[in-house]
């Protein structure tokens, strides 16, 4: 191959990477609907801290049409977290949006890109007796009601790891009784009485 083909090979090689880097950018803005100061930056699979000067964002975001971003209340990408699969215009709405207790207000202090199991389309989830309980029953690609496991503990608070899906609980099994429905990817004040979850939304595949 010629110097000539070589130098364009390597440009189209380049501008393939700027244009994956350009695509796979996260925008945060200060303010509602995209507007205000922005703060732009590439996710990765490790934690990253919004900056201090620009603060707790509870303005907006932007992600590209295949992104996938787990945002965190708290530094460290540490307690209750979201699945962020689309642009959001109220940050702040969040986990009025998503959380089982809907009088939060939400602000981002930090965020890390989604794992396989955040961005897959089936529906997974991990239910365990208490946060950091040795006990840990995953259940995979669930598409129907789904009664949850009874332990011998009589503590009031279970731990479970949606993975970001939407699930509705249920007080009795089958999918009966009074229902609450939460999103957030790890809940460690689950409580027991809970009984049984469905999916808020069935994966395509599931109706095949």
């Amino acid at each position: 191959m010629s110097v000539v083909g070589v130098t364009q090979v390597l440009w189209v090689l380049i501008l393939s990477i700027l244009i994956l880097i350009c695509n796979s950018q996260v925008q945060f803005y200060k303010d509602a609907h995209f507007i205000g100061e922005m703060y732009t930056v590439l996710p990765t699979s490790d934690c990253i801290n919004i900056p201090d000067d620009f603060g707790g964002v509870n303005g907006s975001v932007k992600i590209s049409e295949k992104g996938c971003i787990a945002v965190y209340m708290f530094k460290d990408c540490k307690w209750n977290g979201y699945v962020v699969n689309k642009d959001e215009r109220l940050l702040a709405d969040l986990a009025n949006k998503y959380s089982a207790i809907k009088s939060q207000c939400f602000s981002v202090s930090s965020f890390r890109a989604c794992t396989d199991m955040e961005s897959s389309t089936k529906v997974n989830f991990d239910y365990s007796e208490d946060n950091g309980g040795k006990v840990v029953i995953p259940f995979r690609d669930i598409c129907k009601c789904t009664n949850l496991p009874t332990f011998k503990s009589k503590k009031e608070w279970r731990s479970v790891y949606t993975y970001g899906n939407c699930f509705h609980r249920y007080s009795k099994k089958y999918c009966v009784g009074e229902v609450n429905t939460g999103h957030e990817i790890q809940d460690d004040f689950f409580e027991s009485r809970w009984r049984s979850i469905k999916p808020c939304h069935i994966p395509k595949h599931c109706k095949m």
